[in-house]
């Protein structure tokens, strides 16, 4: 069996990633099932069971790929923030500035993080 590029690998994860963050920003995380995500993905289930096993990994990727995006913004606000209404108001602020930079689903997941 012919081995597959890194490359190849990488594009299929963010194919994957990036239909679950749709999905995610339009039902959130709770309403959305991984049949959900593998439709909207394009992909088969057994394509999308490769790379992750399960929602909750895929809502960690997400995760990942959000603290690594916005980590300045997050660390201002964890250094900032003193007071439950600063720390969501620096949730908030995450979300305004994923919006602004073209970024509208992933706005739309800190608040549900």
């Amino acid at each position: 069996m012919p081995r597959v590029s890194d490359e190849y690998l990488t594009e299929r994860q963010d194919q994957i990633l990036e239909a679950a963050v749709r999905r995610f920003a339009v039902g959130g995380f709770h309403a959305t099932s991984m049949a959900d995500i593998i439709a909207e993905s394009g992909l088969s289930a057994g394509s999308v069971y490769r790379y992750y096993k399960s929602k909750d990994e895929l809502i960690a990727a997400i995760i990942t790929r959000l603290l690594g995006q916005f980590h300045g913004r997050l660390t201002e606000m964890s250094a900032e923030a003193v007071t439950p209404s600063e720390v969501i108001e620096g949730i908030l602020g995450v979300s305004l500035h994923a919006f602004n930079s073209g970024q509208r689903n992933y706005a739309r997941l800190p608040p549900q993080i």
